[in-house]
């Protein structure tokens, strides 16, 4: 049996304990530590945990189910749901399996923004740059069936990449992209996971509660001789997609 920690929300204040709840369980489900098809305990123990009333664990569980994280079945229990039931365009209602790049079948990549900027200390480090060396920002939103599953922001050094954007529109991925500056063979280097509650920005584009929580990949990508040409955030919807991490 799956333990989960316990968090003593009674001492809190400033946020509406039912949504601090919620938004702990919320990062119980993106975690693993409640997986699709589990049952949740029940509210008496779920009250324990939390120091706090059933009718606060109630609050907190009908927000879940709003979100289509959970479903209630009369008799049986409270259950972690598959996918939000009511996200609109996904054909099957399942979560979706992607890598750590978002790369899905089936799935449409879009540009949202673009610009050429000064890099932050991380990017000029990963990208072996000096402090003002330009890049290339790309702000990217990719959709399946029409529903988003990540946002993700890719940085490339301007002077090595120029005009990066054109290439992106023009051919639809980060990979075709690179084709048209001879790059056919490059691999990702390093990868960072984590997990947090979503921002508003993200939340806008990937159609997301205000306390959702988002699974967020961190990589840079190489050339065979170890160049780096791109550092990039993915920020994935915990609740549709399932991350897989395949070895070389």
């Amino acid at each position: 049996m799956t333990m989960l920690a316990e968090v003593d929300f009674a001492a809190m204040d400033g946020v509406t304990l039912w949504r601090r709840i919620a938004d702990e369980l919320r990062g119980d489900i993106a975690g693993g530590a409640l997986p699709v098809g589990a049952r949740l305990p029940g509210e008496a123990m779920l009250a324990q945990r939390f120091g706090v009333n059933r009718h606060t664990v109630r609050a907190a569980l009908k927000a879940l189910e709003r979100d289509g994280l959970v479903r209630a079945r009369q008799g049986s229990g409270t259950f972690i749901a598959a996918m939000p039931p009511s996200t609109p365009g996904h054909a099957s209602g399942e979560r979706l399996s992607v890598g750590i790049s978002g790369a899905v079948a089936g799935a449409e990549t879009l540009r949202l923004s673009s610009a050429i900027e000064a890099p932050s200390a991380a990017i000029a480090i990963a990208l072996w740059l000096d402090s003002d060396e330009p890049v290339t920002r790309l702000d990217l939103l990719t959709r399946v069936d029409g529903v988003p599953v990540s946002r993700a922001t890719s940085w490339f050094p301007a002077r090595r990449f120029p005009a990066i954007e054109t290439a992106f529109d023009e051919y639809g991925s980060v990979s075709a992209a690179f084709r048209q500056y001879d790059i056919t063979d490059y691999r990702r280097a390093t990868t960072r996971l984590s997990a947090r509650r979503v921002e508003p920005e993200e939340a806008r584009a990937l159609n997301l509660a205000a306390s959702a929580i988002v699974m967020v990949a961190e990589g840079v990508e190489v050339l065979p001789e170890g160049q780096p040409v791109e550092y990039s955030l993915t920020r994935f919807a915990a609740e549709r997609v399932d991350l897989v991490l395949l070895g070389e």
